[in-house]
């Protein structure tokens, strides 16, 4: 079948269509995801990336590119998203250990970082989270998105099925919100 019919097929939720596209460009998919993430997590960047396509198969635009290359730039975002995550975990989770005493020494991290460094800025991810948390629903997924996975605007805008607009609004205020909500717990100090 031509790929234009199984697009226009895709499109009406056909699961026929969905699973002949998968099966066309689920290996070449692999690879390219391959060249960024570690080889245990291709198979679920794949996955993900093949989600995010059907769910917003409307969006794709023949006049703009080639299906397979929509379908890959969602994979390479998709899997630099999970490596930037990844990195963003390892920089800002504290590891626990047990002295030789039994104390524990949690919180502080490992790598270039003085021991005061790394506490700080545990803390300060800390308040962050908590001030995020601490928003109204409408703003809260957003601005965690934003502010901690370092998502960019279209992404959030698939993730929440938003216009890219309303995604920056809702950034712009929600950063606004935590501005006002650092300088008030500033004050209590």
């Amino acid at each position: 079948m031509e790929e234009s019919e199984l697009l226009k097929l895709a499109s009406r939720k056909n699961e026929s269509a969905f699973l002949e596209i998968f099966n066309r460009y689920k290996g070449a998919l692999k690879v390219h995801i391959g060249k960024v993430v570690p080889s245990w997590d291709v198979e679920d960047i794949c996955m993900q990336t093949f989600l995010k396509a059907f769910l917003h198969i409307d969006s794709y635009d023949p006049d703009r590119a080639e299906f397979k290359t929509w379908l890959f730039t969602i994979g390479w975002n998709t899997a630099l998203d999970h490596v930037g995550r990844r990195q963003r975990e390892r920089d800002c989770m504290p590891t626990t250990s047990i002295d030789t005493d039994g104390a524990s020494t949690a919180g502080i991290t490992t790598g270039d970082r003085s021991p005061e460094e790394a506490i700080s800025n545990q803390e300060d991810y800390e308040k962050l989270m908590r001030l995020i948390d601490g928003l109204s629903p409408l703003y809260r997924d957003i601005a965690r998105d934003r502010f901690i996975e370092e998502c960019e605007y279209n992404e959030i805008a698939l993730r929440h099925d938003l216009p890219v607009n309303t995604v920056k609004t809702r950034i712009k205020r929600a950063k606004e919100i935590l501005q006002r909500m650092m300088t008030e717990d500033e004050e209590e100090m």
